[in-house]
């Protein structure tokens, strides 16, 4: 195996290059992200069209790196980056609901993951009456989509807007999206002609219990207007991780030459001789300032796990933010950003006029003043208020709590402002897209009911980026890795 160049750079430059559909299908690592960047400068500056580029992804965070990355290379102008949510309330929902459904006049509508609705027509007269979106009880289902291609099949207002606006549209983590998510997407990409950039990895597809399928993802790579591109080569993890991993990845069709390796990065430990404690401590004194993930594949587990000693009381354990599902997240974000000076009032130039914005400055300033001075909460509340009356957004209670429970939160202060935690202890699904020095897992506890889910496991060793620990005294984990041991051996080595 190659480890002095990139082993799929040539995919990398055919994709940035391609002026049609591309499917990404991107494994663990792959620095995918990097990839999405390099496009939309290709495509910024090189087509000298006025319509955006529209890049939805599924978390606040990974919208809001894309944004600060894309505004680094100065295309942010031409760059809409926003969560599916979001983009489809902004873009679809808000401004041609009213093309479909009459709805209460003068009431800003808005989404509520609290409010749930049994079925589309329960969902419809929810919105008729209260100007608000609920979510499906059924979680496999999302209403929100399924109004939105509604929306988008009947007015031919909305159509024309977005084949107007936009030339092209990226998604990421492909494999996480649900039946109605995926048939929006087929429908912007089929009968409005709007190129299409999708990256996903099905190793990866973890969120089956919300919709999720891998079905999705293969539907574009059975589709003859897409070209198909394959990025391998890891950039985050030790040769050896990646080796290991690759013993996991079905469609892999090289030797991954793991037998080679000392067992130095990816490391064996019987948790009857050596405890959980004893390798935290061990790292911690030794390796004082590289960062440490334990995983783990429930709450409860979690909550054992802290409970059970006091060094992992510094270990953070939360990452979702509570607004997560709201359609103002972005804004929100924006706010903590503010009140903790990351960035400046007139970014919120966004969100209000510059005239408005000017003549509250003052009242602004002193709130953030306050809010630095004495920590006061209240100040952020305050600030909330205000920028929802001169938005004219004018929040829900519901909002306003939620925005209160992350400001009084410092572990999801921290996930707003970019301070990665050195110590965290997390579900292999709130894991997603973070990355460790040293990740410690449990592989029995992906094996449950005589079934081993591959998938989950991948997604959890493959966020190690200097050593894997594995605490492991179960046998039928040992056979399995023996068994793929044994065919990695047998398999082609890569020239």
């Amino acid at each position: 195996m190659r480890t002095t160049e990139i082993e799929d750079a040539k995919e990398r430059t055919q994709a940035i290059k391609l002026d049609g559909n591309a499917l990404i299908l991107a494994s663990a690592g792959t620095g995918k992200t990097h990839l999405i960047i390099q496009k939309l400068v290709q495509l910024a500056k090189n087509n000298n069209s006025f319509k955006k580029l529209a890049v939805i992804t599924y978390t606040d965070k990974a919208a809001n790196e894309l944004k600060a990355r894309v505004e680094n290379r100065d295309i942010g102008s031409r760059v809409v980056s926003q969560t599916m949510h979001n983009w489809i309330m902004n873009e679809i929902i808000t401004p041609f609901v009213n093309n479909c459904y009459i709805l209460p006049t003068d009431i800003p509508i808005k989404y509520s993951f609290k409010t749930e609705i049994s079925g589309f027509e329960e969902g419809i007269q929810h919105i008729q009456k209260n100007a608000e979106i609920g979510s499906d009880r059924n979680k496999k289902k999302d209403f929100a989509f399924q109004l939105a291609l509604k929306i988008l099949s009947e007015s031919n207002s909305a159509q024309r807007y977005l084949k107007a606006t936009y030339s092209w549209i990226f998604v990421d983590e492909y494999q996480d999206v649900n039946g109605n998510q995926h048939a929006l997407i087929k429908f912007i990409v089929e009968k409005l002609k709007i190129k299409a950039f999708i990256v996903g990895d099905n190793k990866q597809q973890i969120f089956n219990f919300r919709g999720s399928d891998t079905a999705y993802l293969e539907d574009f790579m059975d589709d003859q207007s897409f070209t198909q591109f394959e990025l391998t080569h890891n950039f985050r993890s030790n040769q050896e991780i990646v080796a290991y991993s690759r013993l996991f990845d079905d469609k892999y069709i090289f030797s991954s030459g793991y037998s080679q390796f000392t067992g130095e990065a990816v490391i064996n430990v019987n948790p009857h001789k050596n405890s959980l404690k004893e390798i935290v401590n061990k790292i911690k004194s030794e390796k004082t300032l590289e960062s440490i993930l334990i995983l783990k594949t429930t709450n409860n587990s979690i909550e054992e796990l802290k409970q059970s000693d006091a060094i992992f009381d510094n270990f953070q354990t939360k990452v979702r933010l509570t607004y997560a599902e709201s359609i103002h997240s972005d804004i929100f974000s924006l706010l903590i950003r503010i009140l903790y000076r990351y960035e400046g009032i007139y970014s919120l130039q966004k969100y209000i006029e510059e005239a408005l914005l000017h003549k509250n400055f003052s009242h602004i300033s002193n709130i953030i003043e306050k809010f630095n001075n004495s920590g006061d909460l209240e100040a952020a509340s305050q600030l909330l208020q205000l920028v929802g009356i001169v938005s004219e957004m004018n929040f829900s209670q519901d909002e306003a709590e939620m925005f209160s429970q992350v400001v009084s939160d410092d572990g999801q202060v921290k996930y707003v402002l970019g301070v990665a935690a050195q110590y965290m202890i997390l579900t292999v699904h709130g894991a997603k897209g973070l990355e460790a020095d040293h990740v410690i897992v449990d592989p029995s506890e992906f094996l449950f009911d005589g079934r081993f889910d591959q998938q989950k496991h991948y997604v959890a060793i493959t966020r190690a980026k200097k050593k894997l620990w594995l605490m492991n005294d179960n046998l039928t984990y040992k056979n399995i890795v023996k068994v793929l041991v044994q065919k990695d051996s047998e398999l082609p080595s890569e020239t």
